[in-house]
C-alpha cells in the first residue's frame, strides 16, 4: 500500500524512508515468545460491523439454524478487550471463532457461495471459494486502529491465495482468515473478557 496516501502502513523493525516523510504514531510493544508483539487494538471493523462489540448469547446462522453462546464471554461485556499479535511466523490473520463467524457473515453478501467450514479440503478453518482468486471479488476492508489516530485499512482482497485441493486437482481460493475456536491454546488464558486478533505473514505480504 506504499504511496497511496489513504492507507497508512506499519514497520515493525528495520527502517522503511515513508517512516520519515510522513506523519509517524509510534508504538511500544510488548513481546512474548508465544504471542509475538503485542498491540491494544482499540477498534477494528469490516464494514459497519464492529468486531470488538460482544454478541448476544445466542445467534442465528447464516444457514437459519440457531447457535447457542458462539462466544465465551457473550452477554457479560459490553465491549471486549482486544490485542493485536503480530508474528511472521503465522500464515493467517487469527481470529476466535465468534470474530470468524462475524467476518464470514460479512464475506456472504458479496459471495453467497463462499464456505467456510472445516473439512479434508480445508483444514485451517477458512473460508474459501471453489475458484481461482479474482482481486475484484470483495470491495471491503478490515479497518483497525492500534490506540492511536491511525487508522489501517486491509483490503479483504490482499488476504486471498490460491491454493490447490489434493483430491479434485482444482484451483481454489482461500481467504486468509483462520477461525481458532481455542484461544486458550495459543497462551490466552482470559478467555472471557478478553479478544485477540493475529496478524501473521499475510498481513506483511
Amino acid at each position: 500500500m506504499y504511496d497511496e496516501p489513504e492507507y497508512a502502513h506499519v514497520t515493525i523493525g528495520g527502517y522503511n524512508y515513508q517512516d520519515f516523510g510522513s506523519d509517524i504514531e509510534w508504538y511500544e510493544m510488548e513481546y512474548s515468545y508465544a504471542q509475538g508483539w503485542v498491540l491494544n487494538i482499540t477498534n477494528i471493523t469490516i464494514d459497519n460491523t464492529d468486531l470488538l462489540v460482544a454478541p448476544a448469547a445466542s445467534t442465528t446462522k447464516p444457514n437459519g439454524e440457531l447457535k447457542e453462546g458462539i462466544y465465551f464471554g457473550a452477554g457479560d461485556e459490553p465491549l471486549i478487550a482486544s490485542y493485536a499479535h503480530f508474528n511472521s511466523g503465522y500464515p493467517f490473520i487469527g481470529v476466535d471463532a465468534d470474530v470468524g463467524q462475524m467476518i464470514a457473515d460479512e464475506l456472504y453478501f458479496f459471495r453467497p457461495d463462499i464456505l467456510c467450514e472445516e473439512n479434508y479440503h480445508n483444514p485451517w478453518g477458512i473460508c474459501y471459494l471453489k475458484e481461482p482468486c479474482d482481486d475484484k471479488t470483495f470491495t471491503t476492508n478490515l479497518t483497525f486502529a492500534l490506540g492511536s489516530n491511525a487508522t489501517f485499512n486491509l483490503p479483504i482482497n490482499t488476504l486471498l491465495v490460491n491454493y490447490t485441493t489434493e483430491y479434485y486437482g482444482e484451483a481454489w481460493c482461500g481467504i486468509m482468515i483462520q477461525s481458532m475456536p481455542n484461544m486458550y491454546a495459543f497462551g490466552n488464558t482470559e478467555t472471557v473478557t478478553e479478544r485477540h486478533f493475529y496478524f501473521g505473514d499475510i498481513f506483511f505480504k
